[in-house]
């Protein structure tokens, strides 16, 4: 398994718009949004977090099967983004 990689503002992000909900810096490689946008939620807690791999974003990346890009990890106790959805 990978190593969890917060998202960095250095790779052309800058801070997320209040409007948009989320926390770069709580952010993960492979989430489907920012997170944060749910609180009390976790990665973990969602439908669609399996093997420390978000299913959301692997739709919504065209990569189906989960198979997103190989050393992403996504620890269970991540905040959870807007795309959460209770298991």
């Amino acid at each position: 398994m990978g190593k969890a990689q917060h998202i960095q503002t250095g790779l052309g992000l800058t801070q997320v718009d209040i409007g948009c909900g989320g926390d770069i810096s709580k952010t993960y490689r492979g989430m489907a949004h920012f997170a944060g946008a749910v609180p009390g939620m976790t990665c973990g807690d969602c439908f669609f977090f399996k093997k420390n791999k978000c299913g959301k974003a692997a739709e919504l990346s065209g990569k189906t099967g989960m198979k997103l890009d190989k050393g992403i990890s996504i620890p269970a106790h991540a905040s959870a983004c807007k795309y959460f959805a209770k298991r």
